[in-house]
């Protein structure tokens, strides 16, 4: 089960930072590591 939530936090930390170049380019750290850069 940690594997899958490791993946799901990738993936939603990849989105939001997708997300977040198309708005402005602002960074979003993931909500479980909070290492994101």
């Amino acid at each position: 089960m940690a594997e899958i939530g490791k993946a799901v936090d990738k993936a939603v930390s990849a989105l939001l930072r997708r997300t977040a170049d198309a708005l402005g380019g602002h960074v979003f750290e993931g909500p479980a590591t909070g290492k994101d850069v």
